[in-house]
């Protein structure tokens, strides 16, 4: 009996402390399913909102190279988004290299996130073309067997649409993997 009022006292000290880092934590799973097969959400809308906040809009300047690409939002992880999602992302952090096809990419890490199942360890930003406007969005989920990318491709299908950009029709997103990881890459243009 005095053990079970001494459980029942250190879960009432120790609830209050605990609960912030679970409510921290977020299934990312909803902000994707718009992509999936005869699934809805919210169209985008989220992973939009949080793309017009990485990047500053002078990046056309041609002066990219001298200033701080990052929003305010970017630089300090603060985004203009829904929580939970908004308690999972850190501050981005910006590579540039103009020796390279892709002269801007921002990383956006994340904490306790999952997506399908799977922790979510970064969302990552390409703006590949500032002539054509070219950018390529996608996120990392922690690497996995074999046996688990395949369970993960058998469960996922993303919508066919068409594309007015490019020739021909393509998925709404794609799963690709490597041994750093695996990818929910969107196809948002050529």
């Amino acid at each position: 009996m005095k053990f079970a009022r001494l459980t029942a006292f250190f879960l009432t000290l120790t609830a209050p402390a605990l609960t912030p880092m679970l409510a921290h934590s977020a299934d990312w799973t909803p902000v994707f399913e718009y992509l999936e097969q005869n699934k809805t959400g919210d169209d985008g809308a989220l992973i939009g909102k949080l793309m017009d906040n990485i990047f500053v809009e002078n990046l056309h300047s041609g002066n990219y190279k001298k200033i701080n690409p990052l929003t305010n939002y970017a630089q300090h992880g603060n985004y203009p988004i829904t929580t939970p999602y908004k308690e999972d992302l850190l501050p981005a952090k910006a590579y540039k290299d103009s020796k390279q096809d892709l002269p801007l990419k921002a990383v956006i890490p994340l904490k306790n996130a999952t997506l399908y199942g799977y922790p979510l360890k970064s969302l990552t930003y390409e703006y590949y073309c500032f002539e054509c406007g070219g950018v390529g969005f996608y996120a990392t989920l922690a690497p996995m067997n074999n046996a688990q990318f395949q369970a993960l491709k058998q469960r996922v299908h993303f919508d066919k649409e068409p594309d007015y950009v490019c020739e021909g029709a393509g998925n709404s997103a794609s799963l690709e993997r490597d041994n750093k990881g695996v990818y929910v890459v969107l196809n948002v243009g050529c």
